[in-house]
């Protein structure tokens, strides 16, 4: 809304800047792959990834702020923003570091969920994450609205109801920033505490050794099966006893 009011993109330039938002996206994925992740444990990865995403309400409360600084506006409701080099190229460094930031909360939670999640149920936990999403964005649409309404932007007034956009999005900054904070102090030092506790075996080695003792290739001499040569030394054995009995 407040780039087709305050910005005046037309339709088709709306689509542009989605279009161009979804470099954000890639280039966060590739972020997090190659750079973020890369060499970290999880825990040091998930603390990154919280420390980054309140940046992209910071950049739009900037760019919201400069927009409506560069083009004052009068009081009246027939005022008409034309849309210019500018204001496209503003909107879509907003989109870009919003989709880079979305990128940053989405992979350390599939990742989190493939570590913890119990065996045979990735496919439930990823449904139940997918599903928390579809309930989280219906509550924060509509606290997106209640926020809008408490700090005065209307967007029925057209491009006048957005003059204090900049004070809504510092709000919403703040907020990604409260969250993250919350979730540092929270959940990061429990993957630290996850992270510190070592089996005491690899969950595999008791199935191993259960293979290992079925095929007769064990190293414990007692599962040992008896080589050839000590077969052949016992036949002996067993001969030369028999042999001397009878002569006795």
């Amino acid at each position: 809304l407040f780039r087709q009011h305050r910005l005046g993109l037309s339709a088709a330039q709306q689509s542009l800047v989605s279009v161009v938002g979804s470099l954000g996206w890639f280039g966060g994925t590739s972020a997090y792959r190659h750079f973020i992740a890369h060499g970290r444990p999880i825990h040091a990865t998930v603390k990154v990834c919280l420390l980054l995403w309140p940046l992209g309400g910071l950049v739009s409360w900037v760019i919201a702020a400069a927009a409506i600084a560069s083009h004052p506006l009068a009081e009246s409701p027939d005022v008409v923003v034309v849309a210019t080099t500018a204001g496209l190229v503003l909107a879509s460094i907003e989109r870009v570091v919003s989709e880079f930031c979305k990128a940053l909360t989405f992979f350390p939670c599939t990742v989190l969920m493939q570590l913890y999640s119990p065996p045979g149920l990735e496919s439930t936990a990823f449904t139940l994450m997918q599903s928390s999403g579809t309930i989280a964005s219906v509550l924060a649409r509509n606290l997106e609205f209640a926020l809008m309404s408490r700090c005065g932007v209307d967007p029925s007034l057209g491009a006048p109801g957005f003059e204090s956009f900049a004070a809504l999005s510092a709000l919403v900054f703040l907020w990604r920033l409260a969250t993250a904070l919350a979730l540092l102090g929270s959940l990061v030092p429990r993957l630290v505490a996850a992270s510190k506790v070592e089996p005491t075996s690899p969950p595999d080695s008791g199935r191993r050794g259960q293979i290992s003792a079925g095929r007769g290739d064990s190293e414990d001499p007692v599962l040992r099966p008896p080589s050839v040569g000590a077969e052949a030394s016992g036949r002996d054995a067993g001969a030369a006893a028999s042999g001397s009995a009878g002569r006795g």
